[in-house]
């Protein structure tokens, strides 16, 4: 593989910021950047490096926690079919293609997930005695509610050949369940999208970088020109 390798030592009081100036001067195609839990206090008072290239890096950013010369075995893909993103739906693809791209490149598995927060028994109960004509019971919320995002996700990955052992839909709060998720499956490499929202706080993928052993890429949300 012929690889150009060009090296540049900028001294800057904040990495982020400079690594950010580096990107937007050059054909950068991805960010690699080693990371760790931050302090408690830190992520208080401060805003971590990783969190700002979250925020704003406008290329997919690897985000490194191992340390074995080893290569990605297994890499997860964690999308989210039923979300609303203003025309965002390609971010979804993105990520799939992104997963299957890093497979091919080490010679290891492409796995997807969908991560789906149910209502509880407690909550669904309070809906249910605002309409009183209602004559569903939770287990039926629960198997429809099943259903819906099985569909939604099989959908998704109509367009792909993924095998059924290598797909996961997992109920529950995501920022729980995940990080179980790449224990359980001992995951390499987790690939989530990073929503242009204009904020930091409200996407998953800060949440759930504090609580995985795996590296992370993070693929950013980008609005597509619409040709009329």
């Amino acid at each position: 593989m012929d690889i150009k390798v060009s090296i540049d030592v900028v001294w800057h009081s904040d990495v982020s910021p400079a690594i950010l100036t580096e990107i937007a001067s050059n054909d950068t195609s991805m960010v690699i950047k080693s990371t760790k839990q931050d302090s408690l206090i830190n992520k208080i008072f401060f805003t971590p490096n990783d969190w700002q290239l979250l925020e704003h890096c406008s290329v997919p950013l690897l985000l490194t926690k191992n340390m074995s010369d080893s290569p990605y075995q297994k890499i997860m893909g964690a999308v989210n079919p039923n979300k609303p993103r203003d025309g965002g739906e390609q971010l979804d693809v993105d990520i799939i293609d992104a997963a299957l791209v890093m497979a091919e490149l080490y010679d290891g598995k492409a796995h997807v997930c969908h991560c789906y927060e149910p209502i509880g028994k407690e909550l669904w109960q309070g809906l249910i005695s605002l309409n009183v004509e209602e004559k569903s019971n939770f287990n039926d919320y629960s198997d429809a509610t099943t259903k819906h995002h099985e569909t939604s996700l099989n959908q998704l990955l109509n367009d792909y050949s993924f095998e059924d052992e290598n797909t996961h839909l997992v109920p529950g709060c995501p920022v729980d369940e995940l990080p179980i998720l790449a224990k359980k499956e001992k995951v390499d490499l987790f690939v989530m999208g990073m929503n242009n929202n204009g904020k930091y706080i409200g996407n998953i993928i800060e949440e759930v970088l504090g609580h995985i052993d795996c590296d992370l890429l993070s693929i950013r949300y980008k609005k597509r020109k619409i040709n009329l």
